[in-house]
């Protein structure tokens, strides 16, 4: 089960950005802040990663939606190779 729920995650993340590396990088090294700051990895690996899925669909939804722009999930800081949860 865990398997398709980090399938599930990639998919969903993929969506808002098309650079699988930095989706990989994303997922094992950034601190999501509305989740106190631990990783999806670490999220995941807490049995948590429904967690995870809910919000990037919940990320995608307000993209989606033209009158409510939805926040940027992350962004990438070219003077560094990592990336920054927003």
């Amino acid at each position: 089960m865990a398997n398709s729920l980090t399938r599930r995650i990639f998919l969903l993340a993929d969506r808002l950005e098309p650079d699988r590396a930095a989706v990989w990088q994303w997922f094992h090294c950034t601190p999501i802040r509305v989740f106190d700051g631990q990783t999806a990895l670490e999220l995941m690996t807490a049995g948590e990663g429904w967690r995870v899925e809910a919000w990037l669909e919940t990320v995608l939804l307000s993209e989606e939606d033209a009158a409510f722009p939805g926040p940027i999930l992350f962004r990438f800081d070219g003077n560094q190779s990592s990336w920054l949860s927003l």
